[in-house]
């Protein structure tokens, strides 16, 4: 798809693309610290996915993310500031793509 098929300036989409290569980039070199930042690239690709006709985008966003979040476990899922900090990311990627 284009970048006017998604409603997307190509400035957007350069930045979105650079954010997400990214965030996988500092996932794999550290889990902990990438887990935030791959949580607001799939935040905004669900948005992404919500905004156009076709829906499957939203699942498979959210089942790569859980995917990570479940197989991944150096994640402190104990630690409630981990917890919000990651939930507040996937917030922040959603609402980057909205408004």
């Amino acid at each position: 798809a284009s970048c006017k098929d998604m409603n997307f300036q190509p400035w957007f989409m350069t930045c979105a693309g650079l954010w997400m290569a990214g965030s996988s980039a500092l996932f794999l070199h550290h889990e902990v610290w990438g887990f935030p930042f791959m949580a607001a690239s799939m935040g905004g690709a669900a948005a992404t996915a919500a905004m156009s006709p076709a829906k499957p985008g939203i699942v498979f966003s959210s089942a790569t993310l859980a995917a990570m979040a479940y197989t991944t476990k150096s994640l402190p899922f104990a630690e409630w500031k981990f917890i919000v900090f990651s939930i507040a990311m996937w917030l922040f990627g959603v609402l980057s793509r909205v408004y």
